[in-house]
């Protein structure tokens, strides 16, 4: 039989803990680093969500194309002269409800 001696048991007791010491700041390390990359894809999507609210409230989100698009389309004779003007006065009043009123236009209706 073998005998282990006292100081061959004690090193190896050590070692084990060293081992279970080094897993275990690795795996801390590793739920920091899951923790920040959490935490960075969390602010891009409010950016995101921020940015898109604040396009959406300036009107630009809300038209889904614009005056030049809608010439480009009757000219190459996609939409008849009657659906371009529909259209183009339906974008018009679209902007203008999105738009905030300017001082001027406040004070045309007071005077009035």
């Amino acid at each position: 039989m073998s005998t282990i001696t006292p100081g061959l048991h004690l090193d190896f007791f050590l070692l084990v803990q060293s081992a279970a010491a080094t897993q275990q700041a690795a795996f801390e390390g590793l739920l920091w680093f899951g923790g920040l990359v959490l935490l960075f894809v969390l602010a891009a999507v409010i950016l995101l969500y921020v940015r898109k609210r604040m396009l959406s409230e300036r009107g630009e989100a809300k038209v889904p194309f614009d005056l030049l698009r809608l010439k480009e389309l009757r000219d190459h004779g996609e939409i008849t002269i009657q659906q371009y003007e529909a259209l183009r006065q339906k974008t018009i009043d679209a902007v203008k409800a999105d738009a905030p009123a300017s001082e001027s236009d406040e004070r045309k209706f007071e005077t009035d």
